[in-house]
């Protein structure tokens, strides 16, 4: 009996686990492919494509020069419709950490980005509650803290 239960709880656990890091998987996959979007496509791409469109999707943006922008879904969708990357940037992110509940997770992560062309590095520190639905994991809330350096 006690080898049977030992057995089950070891079954369940190492279930629940390869399925949060499966889960961490398919977020990392996301935010590579909506970075990777960002450099190269026009913004409101990225909107539609990475983001749950409702009354409450927020953008925090707290820029280098101390300035807070708060967009909603309707100020998203009325930002100018231009690529708003560069194809030269290079992207790091570090210090990812995942907290889950249900079919909704809290992302946290470093994010470095550098230009050496016009030496310029961007450091941020990102945060994102998102939600998986029909399957994908998109983008609900998110804050931005921005650092530039050159």
């Amino acid at each position: 009996m006690k080898f049977f239960l030992i057995t089950s709880l070891c079954f369940f656990f190492s279930h629940v686990a390869f399925g949060q890091i499966e889960e961490e998987s398919a977020i990392r996959a996301v935010l590579e492919a909506e970075t990777q979007d960002y450099l190269l496509k026009p913004i409101q791409e990225i909107w539609k494509n990475y983001w749950i469109l409702d009354d409450k999707t927020t953008l925090f943006l707290h820029t280098p020069d101390g300035a807070t922008n708060i967009f909603d879904k309707n100020a998203l969708l009325e930002l100018p419709n231009i690529v708003t990357g560069d194809e030269r940037a290079k992207i790091e992110r570090s210090n990812i950490n995942f907290q889950f509940f249900g079919d909704m997770a809290v992302v946290s992560y470093e994010s470095k980005i550098v230009i050496q062309e016009e030496s310029i590095t961007v450091l941020s520190l990102e945060m994102r509650e998102m939600k998986k639905v029909n399957g994908k994991w998109l983008n609900h809330i998110g804050t931005i803290i921005q650092n530039i350096t050159q």
